[in-house]
């Protein structure tokens, strides 16, 4: 299974405004942070998943657990995965919390949604800088 192949230029095609910088293997790509605090996002190939470093917060893994599927099928849905993530991302609709030393984590919300009291009383940031609390 090529990742790589399928992630790369999705992302490149996606999001050149964000100016990605392409990595050597395993990383796919980098984005250098809006916000000097966030840290960078890095997309790693590692097999049948992609992880997500998000800034100095937090990665994730972006695969399907569940299921059976071709490799082409696979990375159709993590390529799917990783843009729909990466446009929330650039969108300010993912919140990053923490470190990655001692439990951080990341939440993605929608703007015309009610943001749940679990993400609203986190300190963390957005792409775009620090999280501000919605009013109620």
């Amino acid at each position: 299974m090529d990742l790589r192949a399928a992630l790369l230029p999705a992302i490149l095609s996606h999001f050149a405004q964000q100016d990605p910088v392409v990595g050597e293997p395993p990383e796919i790509v980098r984005f250098r942070p809006r916000h000097p605090d966030f840290g960078d996002v890095i997309v790693l190939d590692d097999g049948h998943e992609a992880t997500v470093w998000v800034g100095v917060f937090t990665h994730f893994h972006a695969t399907e657990y569940e299921g059976s599927f071709t490799d082409e099928q696979l990375c159709a849905r993590v390529t799917e995965h990783v843009l729909e993530w990466l446009e929330a991302l650039f969108d300010d609709r993912v919140l990053a919390w923490g470190s990655h030393e001692g439990g951080g984590g990341c939440a993605w919300f929608e703007p015309w949604e009610p943001v749940d009291d679990y993400i609203e009383q986190k300190s963390g940031m957005l792409w775009s800088g620090p999280w501000q609390r919605r009013p109620h």
